[in-house]
């Protein structure tokens, strides 16, 4: 509840928000933060977060360079 209500608050307080604040925002949160409601910006941005995470932890090698061979990815290690 406490990231629900977090995310909640960051799409509707986003025009308040001074520019040294929005600069701190992630990348990756800024393309999403358009949507028909807060409930949809919410879904955008775990699904972003999530998909970034696994793409992180799968598609890398332990040294951050990516796998570009899909038969190497972790999947299978990772029970995925």
């Amino acid at each position: 509840m406490v990231g629900y209500a977090a995310g909640r608050r960051l799409p509707d307080e986003w025009v308040t928000h001074s520019e040294e604040t929005r600069s701190k925002v992630p990348m990756g949160v800024l393309p999403r933060l358009g949507g028909s409601n807060v409930d949809c910006i919410i879904g955008r941005i775990f699904e972003g977060t999530t998909g970034d995470a696994f793409d992180k932890v799968v598609k890398t090698d332990r040294s951050g360079f990516p796998i570009t061979d899909p038969l190497k990815w972790a999947g299978e290690e990772l029970g995925v």
